[in-house]
């Protein structure tokens, strides 16, 4: 029993150690696996660097087989001097005609002063400011947040006194309508007098001493001697007006009386006013009645007094009566008209006042605003002046600086075209023009004959809007490929030639130097030169990363020390390259011009290699491809220049 025990304990000790060999090799080979799998990306790198780069435009043609050279006006304009004559032997640059250069010269000016003004922009941006400046902005913002202070203490001092304003105006107007009702009630206890007055001084009997029944009319009619007609008809007119003035009086009276009998002094405002016109109008009925009144028995007093009649004393009484009654109505219409005067100036106060504030409530949040934005504004101007201009103002202006410069350029070029002169030696076969003549671009002003050798070649549309007269050439030969030629651009046509759609342009070079091996008709191939910058930062192509948003190239963050950047092999780097923008400037079929972003001597990737894929492939394409722009016959100058030059507008 104890021997199966044992052989039992023996085989399962057995096959746990199998079971933990299988399991330690097999965690050995998924850890080799692993780590072999997922290598770090690596990064083949370059360096900026201080180099050249050379653009040309490539074409190519044949040796012209005629030595006799049109030359042609760049420009339009009158022909003010001709210099030479025909059959004279002339040298290169020798001054065959001038044109009318006025204009040219005025854009030449316009553009100096431009580029003089684009500089000096640039160097206020970039000079530290001075001593007047800073204290002009930091007085700026003590000014603007004295301004804010002051506004936001005094606005709720202005709105309260606004208020304030308001309220006394509304105190004002109801208290002129108090006193209006006032007035009114005084004059409502003077109507009924002067009424009664009115009315029996026409209709009463009392001034007869009511002995015979005579009323009042009658006996006053009396009192003028019927021989007296025209006196007589006088008084009729008067005591007609009276009565007449009576009639409307007792009307407006009545009417005003039954308003007055529902209106107090707590009535609202419109009845108040309603009241007061109807008082108003009465008091005037009632006082223009008494006036008239008074009128009729004063003419009967003067009257009798002319022919030395005597005077009955109730006529003088009634006289002294009208009189004290008509003072009275006067008297209470001019408090009335007083009164509503200042109805009316009240009213028009208290509208101002409430305007006012209405004004303050919307323009005091729109007045402190401005304050606060002002002040921030004058901050703003502060703080850069203390931290200088920003880099993209500096390369705005830097850029601005080269517009300028280059607009400068072509206007002395348009200048220069003006100035007609031999390309070459040669003879002057004819001259084509006078002194006075109007010459457009493109016309043949003179034929020169001479024994240069001249080089034709076909340049389409886009290429040749790339070069100008007297851009330097490199030529080379089929028929001599040990040859290699210089020249510049001689001339280049106005007018293109059209062939299957197509459109191409003559451009004839002049050969430096002379070689006998150089026959007409030969095949040639010209690389001229568009552009050339020595000393500038540049990168190689496939590092300049181009979006909708610019360009950029990739640095990574940390170099080991003692790493060798130049291995193709590349760099293993657990961490993402950055993305730092740059401007970039020209660029041929190997380098491109880096103008800002980085500094010479910086690592930039080039390209990339995942060690974990099957395959190895670059990320990102070259700028070129990138911009979809296509490469050409480099050149020989390009090659010597840079190491291979591309066809680029730069």
């Amino acid at each position: 029993m104890m021997k199966k025990i044992l052989s039992a304990l023996l085989a399962h000790k057995i096959r746990s150690g199998i079971a933990l060999v299988i399991l330690l090799l097999g965690g050995f080979w998924f850890y080799q696996n692993y780590t072999k799998s997922h290598q770090p990306i690596k990064y083949v790198l370059a360096q900026a660097t201080k180099g050249t780069i050379v653009t040309s435009i490539s074409g190519s043609g044949q040796i012209s087989a005629s030595n006799q050279f049109d030359i042609k006006s760049k420009a339009s304009g009158d022909v003010v001097n001709v210099k030479a004559t025909e059959g004279q032997l002339i040298k290169t640059g020798d001054l065959i005609l001038q044109l009318d250069a006025k204009d040219a010269q005025k854009s030449v000016r316009d553009a100096l002063a431009n580029l003089e003004s684009a500089k000096i922009s640039l160097a206020k941006l970039t000079q530290a400011p001075t001593q007047t400046e800073s204290t002009q902005a930091q007085n700026a913002v003590t000014n603007a947040q004295a301004t804010l202070d002051k506004l936001t203490r005094s606005q709720p001092i202005d709105e309260q006194n606004a208020a304030d304003a308001e309220t006394k105006a509304s105190d004002a107007l109801d208290k002129a309508y108090s006193d209006a009702f006032n007035s009114m009630a005084n004059t409502f206890l003077d109507f009924p007098d002067a009424a009664t007055l009115a009315n029996s001084t026409l209709t009463g009997t009392d001034l007869s001493g009511n002995v015979s029944g005579q009323t009042n009319l009658d006996y006053l009619k009396g009192q003028i001697r019927t021989e007296d007609w025209q006196d007589l008809d006088k008084l009729n007119t008067l005591l007609t007006r009276a009565s007449t003035a009576y009639t409307s009086a007792k009307y407006a009276y009545d009417t005003a009386f039954l308003q007055y009998k529902i209106t107090n002094r707590t009535s609202d405002t419109s009845a108040i006013e309603t009241l007061l016109t109807q008082t108003l109008t009465a008091a005037q009925a009632l006082s223009d009645t008494l006036k008239d009144e008074n009128n009729a028995v004063t003419f009967i007093i003067q009257y009798r007094t002319d022919h030395t009649l005597n005077i009955a004393s109730n006529i003088k009484t009634a006289q002294t009566n009208l009189g004290t009654q008509t003072a009275k109505m006067s008297g209470d219409l001019s408090s009335l008209l007083s009164t509503k005067q200042s109805i009316e100036d009240d009213k028009d106060t208290l509208t101002r006042a409430k305007q006012a504030v209405e004004t303050l409530i919307k323009n005091d949040p729109l007045d402190l605003a401005n304050a606060q934005a002002n002040l921030k504004d004058k901050q703003n101007t502060l703080n850069d002046l203390k931290t200088g201009p920003q880099t993209l103002d500096i390369q705005s202006s830097q850029l601005s600086v080269t517009e300028k410069q280059n607009a400068l350029q072509d206007a002395q070029e348009k200048l220069a075209d003006s100035t007609i002169r031999a390309p070459f030696d040669g003879t002057l076969a004819k001259i084509s023009v006078k002194k006075g003549d109007s010459v457009s671009s493109g016309t043949a002003v003179a034929t020169l004959v001479t024994a240069q050798q001249i080089a034709e070649v076909s340049l389409n549309e886009v290429d040749v809007s790339k070069i100008a007269l007297k851009d330097k050439a490199t030529l080379t030969f089929d028929a001599i490929s040990d040859l290699q030629m210089t020249g510049s651009v001689a001339s280049i046509d106005t007018i293109g030639t059209v062939s299957q759609g197509v459109v191409t342009y003559n451009v004839k070079i002049a050969f430096d130097t002379q070689d006998d091996r150089i026959k007409s008709g030969m095949s040639v191939s010209a690389a001229i030169i568009t552009n050339t910058k020595t000393d500038i930062l540049t990168v190689p192509n496939a590092a300049v990363k181009t979006t909708a948003n610019g360009s950029y190239v990739q640095m990574l963050s940390t170099i080991p020390a003692g790493t060798d950047t130049t291995s193709l092999s590349g760099i293993a780097s657990a961490t993402p390259p950055s993305q730092v923008p740059v401007q970039i400037g020209i660029s041929n079929d190997s380098v491109t011009e880096i103008m800002s972003g980085i500094n010479e001597g910086d690592n930039v990737v080039v390209r990339s290699i995942d060690p974990n894929a099957k395959t190895t492939a670059s990320q990102g394409t070259s700028l070129f491809q990138a911009t979809g722009a296509t490469g050409g016959r480099g050149g020989a100058a390009g090659g010597a220049a840079a190491g291979g030059a591309r066809r680029t507008g730069g």
